[in-house]
């Protein structure tokens, strides 16, 4: 993040004030404006502006960073407090809030709990406030999804505190997620040509929601994998794109006969080499899910 004021640039503390007193200003005494900062995927600390009608339970995180880098970049802050107010403004036309507090009644929310993938070992800060399964080298998140329209999906975590005053167990809130994360953001799987015109020879597909976000959960719905393999003949790998999508390639028999073991190894080291290239190259922080590549064998219906 950059901090000059040089050329009568604003610092960026004195851009995020700017931001939140003028919102506040705008909007009037029946909105509380706060500053914020907001743990992301891969424990990436974000600042935000929360805005939420008094006696309002929750409201949009409008994160100011990327904001600020258009500021330096010549963006008038005129513009970028507009398009806040009117992201305030969309959140308010789209979301379904609960009638209580954060601390929100189980059975009210139970049919909105939905699952997310992220990194273990890049997420701890998170982990240590959330109830979490172990996968692989993921951890099984838990959220409350608030909205999900053409703008996007909101969501709220749910946390250890969430857990304690709902008295409930882990393995009634991912019953509740597994029933729910399909039904609120269905799959998508399409071939990689669908979406890139140079990639009309790939043997690639893609793995994500209707929505393109935190799609990569999509490995965990029931049978997808399964019906992949049966389609296509095959086991394949797994590459995590992002946290939102895995890419999936058909191993093309590389993965039996002799010596299957050491060329799916080798084949699994190769792919992981190109994502983690492409993990500190072309992804933001936030979005990075794992430098893993993984193989499904549709003999055992696994991942490993």
């Amino acid at each position: 993040m950059r901090t000059t004021n040089s050329n009568n640039k604003l610092s960026y503390d004195e851009f995020k004030e700017l931001c939140r007193s003028e919102i506040a200003a705008r909007l009037g005494s029946g909105h509380q404006v706060t500053l914020v900062q907001i743990y992301k995927n891969n424990s990436v600390c974000l600042d935000g502006i929360v805005i939420r009608q008094s006696g309002a339970p929750l409201g949009p995180n409008l994160y100011l960073n990327d904001e600020y880098e258009a500021y330096l970049d010549g963006k008038e802050t005129e513009t970028i407090i507009k398009e806040l107010i009117l992201s305030y403004h969309t959140f308010l036309k789209t979301a379904v809030l609960p009638k209580e507090g954060l601390s929100f009644e189980f059975g009210q929310i139970r049919e909105r709990i939905i699952y997310c993938l992220a990194a273990r070992e890049s997420n701890r800060h998170i982990l240590e406030q959330s109830p979490h399964i172990p996968y692989l080298d993921f951890a099984i998140l838990f959220q409350c999804l608030i909205t999900a329209d053409d703008t996007g999906i909101g969501t709220v975590r749910i946390t250890n505190e969430h857990m304690a005053y709902w008295n409930t167990s882990l393995p009634e809130l991912y019953a509740c997620a597994a029933g729910n994360t399909a039904r609120l953001l269905p799959p998508r799987l399409f071939p990689m040509s669908d979406l890139l015109v140079y990639a009309a020879s790939s043997p690639m597909y893609v793995l994500t929601n209707t929505f393109g976000l935190q799609g990569a959960s999509c490995i965990l719905y029931d049978g997808i994998l399964k019906e992949f393999a049966q389609k296509i003949g095959s086991g394949f790998f797994l590459l995590p794109s992002s946290i939102h999508e895995f890419l999936l390639l058909p191993s093309s028999g590389i993965c039996s006969g002799p010596d299957s073991d050491r060329k799916l190894q080798e084949e699994k080291d190769a792919l992981s080499a190109i994502v983690r290239e492409i993990n500190s190259t072309r992804l933001k922080p936030e979005d990075v899910l794992t430098n893993h590549a993984y193989y499904y064998d549709p003999d055992t219906d696994t991942i490993r």
